[in-house]
């Protein structure tokens, strides 16, 4: 049986292209079972550099939240080795504690260290909500690590009620509208070019894990990969003046 990071997407039916993004979760988890578990986390973090990596310009005149470039830089030196895990638990567990907050309104964990308190007030005082999801995502990464255990969701999650709902619509005129959901809708936004570009890219960042190159030689190669043309990214805020 094909591994997610080989099926060849494209080739797909509509009906088995529905099938693969459906279980998209399930045929991660299938694929890096016999994988340790750096494997794993290595690959959601170079699938998710990438995506910031486009998020991250998709509204030039607007700062990007200073946090998730700090979010980001933990998980890279972590991984290279330059963090201890007494280090990222602490900065995971904040990041957590401030995520609940921007997401549910409820900062009972905020409360319960003066550390986290201050952290919220010096990088979450200006929030942008256009960042919501990036912010829950990362923060399922951190909390992966400090669990030890990988659940794809994050991933998957961006990439199903984000990527693909919100953000191709932009790129093919053919399924602009999305405020209004429909079977139909949804097929031809897995049978877009852009789709299948994303999904491109995703098993790619997969193989590159699979691979186990070094994360340090990996670090300055994925400073410049993106999910969509950096040229592209500013249409997707481009009527927000």
């Amino acid at each position: 049986m094909e591994k997610i990071y080989e099926i060849n997407y494209p080739s797909l039916t509509s009906a088995e292209k529905k099938d693969f993004m459906y279980r998209m979760e399930e045929l991660a988890q299938e694929a890096f079972a016999p994988y340790s578990f750096d494997v794993q986390i290595n690959a959601e973090i170079l699938i998710f550099t990438r995506w910031w990596n486009s998020y991250r310009i998709m509204a030039p005149e607007e700062p990007t939240p200073e946090i998730l470039d700090i979010a980001m830089q933990k998980l890279w030196d972590f991984r290279e080795g330059k963090l201890s895990e007494e280090a990222i638990t602490q900065f995971g567990n904040r990041l957590y504690a401030a995520s609940i907050e921007i997401m549910t309104g409820d900062s009972s964990l905020l409360e319960e260290e003066d550390a986290c308190k201050e952290f919220y007030a010096k990088y979450f005082w200006n929030w942008m909500t256009f960042y919501n999801s990036c912010l829950d995502y990362i923060t399922t990464i951190f909390c992966e690590i400090i669990e030890r255990e990988v659940t794809w969701q994050g991933i998957t999650g961006m990439l199903d009620g984000e990527i693909i709902d919100l953000k191709i619509g932009f790129f093919e005129d053919c399924v602009a509208d999305s405020s209004v959901w429909s079977e139909e809708r949804e097929l031809a936004i897995y049978n877009t070019k852009t789709c299948c570009e994303v999904v491109a890219l995703l098993q790619k960042d997969m193989r590159a894990a699979v691979a186990q190159k070094p994360m340090s030689q990996l670090r300055p190669l994925y400073q410049n990969e993106f999910l969509f043309p950096p040229e592209e990214c500013v249409k997707i805020t481009a009527d927000w003046s």
